[in-house]
């Protein structure tokens, strides 16, 4: 740790430690979207309403929404 005037600025670590970091990061960060997708829009949401929301957020930028066909 690196520090400037006395408090901790700057912290130097192995890349394959910051990388366990960064991935752990990543999983926690899509657990807690997870859950709260659950709270607020415990449904699914057609495939038809979504593009039709979508179209209109589209319009709004003044862009034509293509959904991808799958």
């Amino acid at each position: 740790m690196l520090t400037k005037n006395g408090t901790a600025s700057y912290v130097l670590m192995d890349s394959a430690a910051y990388e366990t970091a960064e991935r752990r990061n990543r999983v926690y960060l899509a657990l807690r979207e997870a859950e709260i997708e659950k709270r607020y829009r415990p449904g699914v949401v057609p495939a038809a309403e979504s593009d039709a929301k979508m179209r209109e957020i589209f319009a709004l930028w003044g862009l034509d929404y293509q959904p991808s066909a799958s």
